[in-house]
């Protein structure tokens, strides 16, 4: 996955465009996000475990995994969607703004709130 002595990865090619966040969520396992609209867990063997994926597609720039299995994804259109581990989107919540500005960063408490 990782060619550390070339400094190259040909693991997020899988994105169509930038990569815009990760987070390891264990040892073995971790998310990455991208402007395409996808996230994608991993395993560290380079392989895909599961796609998270909406339509319309916006872009994803920040994700954050609870201890209660759940993954909350901010998009650039100002929606925040919380999805289980299933890959099934469970509620999305919008910005009353009426530029609908982008969700830049994302912090979630280990219960779940926000």
């Amino acid at each position: 996955m990782w060619q550390a002595e070339a400094g190259t990865s040909d693991a997020f090619s899988l994105h169509t465009q930038t990569v815009t966040a990760l987070q390891v969520v264990n040892e073995g396992r971790f998310f990455s996000a991208s402007m395409d609209g996808s996230i994608l867990l991993w395993a560290s063997d380079g392989n895909i475990l599961r796609a998270f994926r909406k339509e319309p597609a916006a872009g994803v720039l920040a994700i954050q995994v609870t201890q209660a299995s759940l993954l909350f994804a901010a998009t650039e259109y100002g929606m925040l969607d919380i999805w289980d581990m299933s890959g099934t989107c469970l509620k999305t919540i919008t910005t009353r703004s009426i530029e609908n500005m982008p969700i830049r960063c994302l912090s979630v408490s280990s219960v779940g709130g926000m």
